[in-house]
């Protein structure tokens, strides 16, 4: 085809497809068989429902000048491997080709749905780029727990969903949201950076009883608001946290910093907070706190030593409400006028609406002062 030229409709082409220029093949009204080999040709497109176009032989997207579009077709076949962003795989629909990631794949305005188990997500070198824009959502199926370290990105109220298996984003890895959500329905261990950019509040949100990890490696920078939804995170000692924007703990999730762990930005607790590990003591320090009236905060007791207690030490303000549940650990028995400086502030603004205790001797009381 001549450039600027498009070659539309479905049937098969058992030659070899070498177009001149900007020309495009698309496939559209049902199933384009394509037996040849793929040489040269501008953009390759699939439309909408019921087109779909079945690639025979592996190929490159480095033989296109500008990739694949998706229209909410089907791509399949042999493995397509993705040589670049700019010749990237996007736009709505369903890809069951094996893909390598060596550039993007990304959802626009639509669902973009990969489901070979094969995938490689992050290319040969570990820099592919997830993303989602325009509203869209990319879905990941996998069925095997896999590392990744490239890049995942979501703005605009969209959303990258890595479904059906644990993930581990490694050191390497960079998540980015601006206004945008990274889900996961299962486990998620984060080792390298996270970046929320400006604007409407992000969200990370993981599968209910599974995990939300913050490792020690992580490095969590909040130019906007962070929403985390999860009964089970964690920030390890180590996991740094900076920036102008909030840490959010959303309603019915739960955030266990552990002893020694730093969450240098305001932690706004919506949820569940444990400092100092999950039913253990120790030391977390906050650039600020504030919680709702529906917040929990869980400290435990062991002792009366500064190392034997649940403590916050907060650099600025800390605004309460809700809820404290205090926890007396088995072996240590309170006495009358012990006390327990479980948060030091700057500024200590409102206090808990209610406390509740669990193993206080009978006849004994906190008073929270």
């Amino acid at each position: 085809a001549s450039s600027g030229r498009v070659l539309a409709g479905h049937g098969t082409i058992n030659a070899r497809i070498e177009f001149e220029g900007t020309a495009e093949l698309t496939a559209q009204g049902g199933a384009l068989n394509v037996t040849g080999v793929v040489a040269d040709v501008g953009t390759i497109r699939v439309g909408s429902t019921p087109a779909v176009l079945n690639m025979s032989n592996s190929m490159s997207t480095a033989v296109t000048n500008n990739g694949i579009v998706m229209s909410d077709g089907t791509l399949q076949g042999g493995t397509i491997t993705v040589a670049s962003i700019a010749q990237s795989i996007r736009g709505a629909g369903t890809v069951t080709s094996p893909i390598v990631n060596n550039g993007a794949l990304e959802a626009q305005g639509g669902t973009l749905v990969f489901t070979n188990p094969a995938n490689d997500w992050d290319g040969g070198s570990n820099s592919g780029h997830l993303r989602a824009s325009g509203g869209g959502t990319l879905e990941i199926q996998d069925n095997a727990a896999f590392n990744f370290g490239g890049s995942v990105i979501a703005v605009e109220a969209s959303r990258v969903l890595f479904s059906g298996v644990d993930s581990s984003l490694i050191g390497s890895s960079a998540l980015q949201l601006t206004g945008g959500k990274f889900q996961s329905t299962n486990t998620v261990h984060i080792h390298g950076g996270v970046i929320v950019g400006a604007g409407p509040a992000s969200t990370i949100e993981v599968g209910v009883n599974r995990f939300l990890e913050f490792e020690p490696t992580a490095s969590t920078t909040l130019n906007g608001d962070l929403v985390l939804i999860n009964n089970n995170i964690t920030a390890k000692a180590g996991a740094s946290f900076s920036g102008a924007g909030a840490l959010i703990v959303a309603d019915k999730s739960n955030l266990t910093a552990a002893a020694t762990s730093t969450i240098n930005v305001l932690v706004s607790n919506h949820g569940g907070f444990h400092p100092g590990g999950f039913l253990s003591v120790g030391r977390t320090d906050l650039r600020d706190y504030e919680q709702s009236d529906l917040g929990d905060l869980f400290v435990d007791l062991a002792g009366t030593g500064l190392n034997q207690y649940d403590r916050m030490v907060v650099n600025g303000d800390v605004l309460l409400d809700g809820t404290l549940h205090v926890r007396i650990q088995p072996g240590f028995v309170p006495v009358a006028g012990n006390q327990f400086n479980i948060i030091s502030a700057i500024n200590v603004f409102d206090t808990f609406a209610q406390v509740q205790t669990s193993g206080m001797p009978s006849g004994f009381y906190l008073q929270v002062v």
